[in-house]
């Protein structure tokens, strides 16, 4: 059995350049006290989230994560509006979130299976695409009369081309993320 210092993972896509200034600008019309708005260097749709992970694990993974993306295929998401998770009543994120294309769902369950195969377990919810804009603060509760913008911004493109399992480092003024690995999607016919 394994054991040593663990690191804190995840699977993301990153938003490229035009998209990562897109969010920045719809995250302007966020207007909320006490919520800390995300870096624009940290904006990213966790595919999985995969907790504190053995470096082993990581490097399992990785080969098996390689092998089932090519039954994937790079594909675009568009935005669908602002949310609150996990509602708009006592929310902790301010997201953007995303529309559920058939590659998605397909890259998701590949993401899945492949993670379960290399030991960690299954998520218990369903996947609801979404780049967190900003946090409230855990310690303050957001106002109660807090409600999502009403000016929506237009649809955002994300270019989906390939997935990152990135290391979360959590330092005290937030999280700084690390990339493990980089994994092409294989781009549609």
């Amino acid at each position: 059995m394994n054991t040593g210092p663990t690191i804190r993972c995840f699977i993301a896509i990153e938003p490229d350049e035009p998209a990562r200034a897109d969010l920045m600008d719809a995250a302007r019309l966020v207007d909320a006290p006490n919520m800390r708005r995300t870096p624009a260097d940290n904006l990213h749709l966790t595919v999985k989230f995969l907790g504190d992970a053995l470096p082993d694990e990581i490097q399992q993974l990785t080969p098996r994560l390689t092998d089932a993306l090519r039954d994937a295929a790079a594909c675009d998401l568009t935005s669908n509006g602002f949310v609150a998770i996990p509602n708009e009543r006592r929310p902790r994120v301010v997201a953007m979130g995303f529309d559920r294309p058939e590659p998605i769902v397909t890259l998701h369950e590949l993401v899945e299976m492949a993670a379960e195969d290399a030991g960690f377990p299954r998520e218990g919810r369903d996947f609801r695409p979404h780049i967190t804009l900003g946090r409230f603060n855990t310690r303050r509760r957001p106002p109660r009369d807090f409600k999502l913008p009403t000016e929506q911004p237009d649809p955002l493109p994300l270019p989906v081309r390939e997935l990152v399992i990135k290391q979360s480092i959590l330092e005290p003024g937030g999280a700084v993320y690390a990339d493990l690995a980089r994994l092409p999607l294989p781009l549609t016919t």
